[in-house]
């Protein structure tokens, strides 16, 4: 399934940048009444709603307008430039006033071009809302049906895993470069599906006109969010954009922030009471690590003031929620505030002083600076910076897993660019092994990850190819009671062939991991230990589950631990697998205190001292 796989390559812990549109003028729909009684205002009809049930039809109010849909993605083309959006009178429905809505198909339709839409197949009834795609498997040309099933009557969705990827490929970044799996084994049902339900969320799936009715935000969580990109809407248009609106560009931002109606007014009880809602259905039924965390409802994980502060009108007390959620009542560092609402307008920005913070985040924020003021004291300069040298060792120094566009790292002939080694890790670790050759005497190699926070998972293998032939990753899919080990070769020098001699194993590698190393560089130094590269150090910082970046109704963007969780499994004496939670991090297999981290001759000694105890035995 080429798409899941490049979908997997592309979780990402950063933004990119974002494309160029000019601004649509959308239009007003008014429908026309079956009857002059029916008519309320310019905008409005009241009409009969085709029930799912044997219910007796009620009146319905609703207003339909056009509005721009502005496409600031690079990543991705849409085909179209507007989207309907439907308000509905709540007191004919389950869902909470001011709530906007989309029909499923013409949300499917207006995404043609970063979704697949011709590949969807449709099955319609009164109860339910049903669609298929199928897949073909590249080498066997086997095909599988995966779908999802919007219920009318439960008010739930129920989807098969791999419905999440049925998107085009990107266009400007080649997350899959260089990778090749070579086998995946699936521990889990045939069924691989989740069933989510919102009657808890006061939300109302309905269908009217032959129109299948979801909130805006549903579809956008469904079919959007999943593979990294959401649909924005500021009040008077919708706006496509790659993770969220933090790299719009100038010209963008005015559009998206100044152009809405809702800049520098305060939210209404209704709007705030919605948002609520939203964000207790994904922190309960999406959120990676509750489990870990502790907590079962989402009221139960905040505190008296974050709640009050969560439903505040004014934007300024909201923030201040927003931030207690994702630094102080969950203190999960995956979740984090991105940007602010279109409440806030495009100036707004989220600060932090120590009160706003928690245990954790304060722990892993003293870490860092203490591990980078020591780190600096090394007054690293010119090629220094990103290798040194002891005797027969060099100390790779490696701060982040990153993938950046083509355009970034080739010129238009497909020559590497000189500054390709600082935007992307594949060409970085090249020249970091130009230099050892060029140094000569070399038998180690360490990575120091100690001020890795993270990256991009396809960065992070291609990075691994360049020192382990056969790369296993285990992941487990929550919700979905998926668990899968793949087993990926890297094709390190790009010459097409993975079968060849693409390992740098004239050199000893090791991994040098602190309490800082996170989500991929605590899952760089799991692989790294179940390969049997040592792991020197101390315990990994933890993280285990990809973001998951959020687009809020008002706008607010929160990334936070998504459903696709980072494990390891060992095996039993019956056969049977146990896999593991690694959001704490791991134990290295050479303990060095973090004193010694940026020692060199301490580096150099444990090594040797590890390669005498071998010798030993």
């Amino acid at each position: 399934m080429k798409r899941f796989l490049i979908a997997i390559f592309s979780l990402l812990l950063a933004v990119s940048l974002f494309g160029c549109d000019k601004k649509t003028q959308g239009t007003t729909t008014t429908k026309k009444p079956e009857s002059s009684s029916q008519v309320t205002t310019k905008t409005t009809r009241t009409t009969t709603k085709q029930s799912v049930s044997s219910q007796t039809q009620t009146a319905w109010d609703y207003i339909v307008e056009d509005y721009p849909l502005h496409d600031f993605n690079d990543e991705y083309e849409l085909k179209a430039t507007t989207l309907k959006g439907y308000f509905f009178n709540p007191n004919m429905h389950k869902s909470n006033d001011q709530l906007l809505f989309v029909d499923v198909d013409e949300f499917l339709a207006a995404l043609d071009g970063f979704l697949v839409y011709e590949e969807y197949k449709f099955e319609k009834t009164n109860e339910q809302w049903k669609a298929t795609i199928t897949f073909e498997d590249e080498d066997t040309h086997e095909t599988e049906d995966v779908s999802m099933i919007i219920d009318l009557v439960n008010d739930s969705i129920t989807l098969d895993l791999f419905f999440l990827y049925n998107t085009n490929d990107m266009e400007e970044t080649d997350y899959s470069f260089g990778l090749n799996t070579v086998e995946e084994k699936c521990y889990s049902n045939d069924d691989i599906t989740a069933t989510y339900t919102f009657a808890k969320y006061k939300i109302d799936f309905f269908k009217y006109e032959d129109k299948y009715f979801i909130p805006y935000w549903v579809a956008n969580l469904f079919f959007c969010t999943f593979d990294y990109c959401n649909v924005f809407f500021n009040g008077a248009s919708f706006i496509f954009a790659y993770t969220d609106l933090s790299g719009l560009t100038a010209e963008q931002k005015v559009v998206a922030y100044d152009e809405s109606p809702m800049k520098g007014m305060a939210a209404t009880k209704e709007a705030r009471t919605n948002q609520y809602y939203q964000l207790s259905f994904i922190f309960e039924q999406i959120f990676g690590v509750r489990d870990s965390e502790g907590f079962e409802n989402f009221n139960d994980a905040l505190s008296q003031s974050t709640r009050l502060a969560l439903v505040n009108q004014s934007p300024d007390t909201n923030m201040d929620g927003y931030k207690a959620l994702c630094y102080k009542d969950l203190d999960d560092g995956h979740t984090y505030c991105v940007h602010p609402s279109f409440y806030k307008g495009k100036t707004g920005k989220f600060s932090l002083s120590i009160s706003d913070v928690g245990d954790a985040f304060l722990e892993q924020n003293n870490l860092y600076g203490e591990l980078a003021q020591a780190r600096m004291s090394l007054n690293l300069t010119g090629t220094d910076k990103y290798v040194r040298f002891y005797g027969d060792t060099a100390i790779i120094t490696f701060d982040s897993f990153d993938t950046a566009p083509t355009k970034e790292v080739k010129d238009e002939n497909g020559n590497e660019l000189e500054d390709a080694k600082d935007k992307d890790s594949y060409y970085y670790i090249k020249y970091c092994l130009k230099l050892i050759a060029e140094h000569g005497g070399i038998k180690n190699i360490v990575m120091d990850t100690t001020l890795n926070g993270g990256g991009n998972v396809g960065a992070m293998l291609r990075v691994l190819g360049f020192f382990i032939r056969d790369i296993y990753t285990e992941t487990y899919y929550k919700g979905f009671g998926y668990k899968t080990s793949t087993c990926y070769n890297v094709d390190t020098d790009l010459d097409g062939d993975v079968d060849d001699d693409d390992l740098y194993d004239e050199y000893t590698w090791y991994c040098l991991s602190s309490g800082y190393s996170y989500s991929a560089a605590n899952n760089f130094a799991i692989i790294c230990k179940n390969a049997g590269v040592k792991v020197i150090g101390t315990q990994t910082g933890g993280g285990m589950c990809s973001i998951l970046p959020l687009a809020l109704i008002d706008g607010t963007s929160i990334y936070t631990s998504g459903y696709s969780c980072m494990t390891y499994y060992t095996d039993k004496e019956d056969g049977t697998y146990t896999f593991h939670d690694v959001q704490k991090g791991i134990a290295p297999d050479i303990m060095l205190d973090k004193s010694k981290f940026y020692d060199d001759e301490a580096i150099y000694n444990v090594i040797h001292a590890q390669d005498q105890s071998q010798g030993q035995e």
